[in-house]
């Protein structure tokens, strides 16, 4: 299989598709298939298609079109001999457009036009009176996408409220224990140094008196 993509978002392009930034052919590791691409550009003067023999050639894994034309993709599996074509237009006329879109001769697709047809963002033609039903879908899309992300901003908005509030209540019971422990710890280094002073105190009163008879409370 051979998968157009659009250059710049790397979407897949379908048969009669047409896209303003250019394509990369993406043969997903096939060896067995053989690629022809041809290109017609379209002459303003006579209002017809021309193919550009020059261009015309073989095709590689990887390979960019970004010239404007109507190429014409032609995958040909080597063991079947099974062929399979993709006509993808790159550029930004509306009438080439709809004739990738539609497959219509240039000259139908102009007279529907001169009928009061419109082209519709997806390339289909619209007659007269016709609304576009796909501008009114994307713009549906985008509204719905906006309305979900402004919901995921509120849910993110009271978790962290939550997870605010949580932290504040366990904060303070953390804080209490610190404080006791560093409390409780003053307390024994204050009773430590105060025996350590009483026994320092009855050794230095013995070192100064050692012969000092020892009174007999008896007598």
């Amino acid at each position: 299989m051979v998968f157009p993509r659009d250059s710049e978002t790397g979407s897949e392009l379908s048969n009669t598709s047409f896209t303003e930034n250019g394509f990369t052919l993406d043969l997903a590791q096939s060896h067995y298939l053989d690629i022809d691409v041809r290109k017609s550009v379209f002459n303003a003067e006579t209002n017809v298609l021309t193919e550009d023999t020059r261009f015309n050639k073989p095709a590689a894994d990887g390979q960019t079109y970004t010239d404007e034309g109507v190429y014409t993709i032609t995958v040909t599996n080597r063991y079947t001999d099974e062929k399979t074509k993709k006509v993808i237009y790159v550029g930004t006329n509306d009438v080439l457009k709809a004739y990738a879109a539609t497959g219509l001769p240039i000259k139908d697709i102009e007279s529907q036009l001169a009928d009061g047809a419109t082209i519709a963002r997806d390339g289909s033609l619209l007659r007269p009176g016709e609304t576009d039903t796909t501008q009114r879908s994307e713009s549906g899309n985008d509204q719905n996408t906006n309305d979900e992300a402004s919901t995921d901003s509120d849910k993110d908005i009271t978790v962290d409220r939550k997870d605010s509030s949580q932290a504040k209540h366990i904060g303070i019971p953390v804080i209490l224990a610190v404080f006791f422990c560093i409390l409780a710890i003053g307390v024994i280094i204050f009773l430590l140094v105060r025996k350590k002073r009483k026994t320092f105190t009855s050794n230095s009163s013995n070192m100064e008196n050692p012969n000092a008879p020892s009174i007999d409370m008896e007598q």
